[in-house]
């Protein structure tokens, strides 16, 4: 029983592994055709590159070509359960710690009894920026 749950936890794990690395792949090359075609058709065309918009449309293609070292982080984050569950956590921290007031109880006096004790709302901390 344990081996097959072993085995399917591998099988998952792969499966994962294969949609991070396919996904970093296609988004490459989708990203980089659009240079690469312009560079083709410069090298071999040029002259078809002059009557347009040359240096607009190198700025598009490059800027495209750009976008995929900023999309592979987002790839191996979001696609990573650990960075999934921390991400919830952090976001339900978040939500949690926002909605609440600060309070700290304070002794009133020093005697200790359920009457001397309170919850007094502390004054938010300002950054001194």
């Amino acid at each position: 029983m344990n081996q097959k749950r072993e085995s399917e936890s591998r099988l998952n794990e792969n499966k994962r592994i294969n949609t991070v690395l396919i996904s970093i792949v296609v988004t490459f090359g989708v990203c980089w055709l659009p240079l690469n075609i312009f560079n083709v058709i410069f090298d071999w065309y040029h002259e078809v590159l002059m009557s347009c918009h040359h240096d607009l449309v190198f700025v598009v293609c490059h800027l495209v070509a750009m976008v995929s070292t900023c999309i592979n982080p987002l790839f191996y984050g979001f696609l990573n359960k650990n960075f999934q569950k921390d991400l919830v956590v952090l976001i339900h921290h978040c939500q949690c710690f926002t909605s609440r007031e600060r309070y700290d109880n304070i002794a009133v006096s020093t005697i200790h009894t359920d009457e001397s004790k309170g919850s007094l709302r502390l004054a938010p901390i300002s950054t001194g920026i």
